[in-house]
């Protein structure tokens, strides 16, 4: 995200600013991405497994 941010100008900002916005911008993607694709993703991960046996 900071490199989108410097790209299109945000370093113009001075590094206070940018900061803010850089984390203003980051932490709701990031969110996003856990929501719409991690977390799901992860659910999926033990799908088809058989449990493995249990010594007794």
């Amino acid at each position: 995200m900071q490199q989108l941010l410097a790209v299109f100008g945000g370093q113009r900002l001075g590094l206070t600013a940018f900061t803010l916005l850089a984390v203003a911008v980051t932490v709701p993607t990031a969110w996003l991405s856990w929501t719409l694709v991690e977390k799901r993703m992860l659910r999926l991960k033990d799908l088809g497994r058989t449990p493995a046996p249990v010594a007794a």
